[in-house]
């Protein structure tokens, strides 16, 4: 069988139509798609399009909560605890990222640690983008050990 090549914004758009049929909102679902097919854009399918379908099914069992939006629930200079509510794994990483990004910029470090969240798929999508603030990342999912 040979491979079949979707183009990368091509496959962003089909996943954002499905994630709108899930709640998303559309700037979450853009968001949320993309996310998966940068997985796959980056070799790690198994984490993009062939978990896709996973995913949806998780939604519609009520595992993943499409609305949930990650809160803080503690913070102390650099340092903030959010609850993710059984949100989207991926846009609760992505933002308690960005909100790290934030916090090191302010402080000079930044650590958000993220609770009650699922599979947030390939943890490179969020430790790469520190690399673009000169910022070191760990990411660390659940049964990964302690930090």
């Amino acid at each position: 069988m040979a491979n079949l090549r979707i183009p990368f914004e091509e496959l962003v758009d089909i996943f954002t139509k499905i994630l709108l049929n899930y709640s998303f909102s559309s700037e979450r679902a853009r968001l949320s798609a993309t996310l998966f097919a940068r997985a796959n854009l980056d070799g790690v399918a198994s984490h993009g399009l062939n978990r896709f379908p996973y995913y949806l099914k998780m939604i519609s069992q009520g595992y993943i909560n499409a609305d949930a939006e990650p809160e803080t629930v503690g913070s102390f200079g650099s340092f903030e605890r959010w609850d993710g509510k059984r949100g989207p794994g991926n846009l609760n990483a992505y933002y308690s990222m960005a909100r790290a990004i934030d916090l090191a910029k302010s402080h000079g470090m930044g650590c958000v640690t993220l609770r009650n969240s699922n599979h947030w798929m390939r943890g490179g999508n969020f430790g790469c983008p520190t690399g673009i603030h000169h910022r070191r990342s760990r990411t660390r999912g659940p049964g990964q050990g302690r930090a």
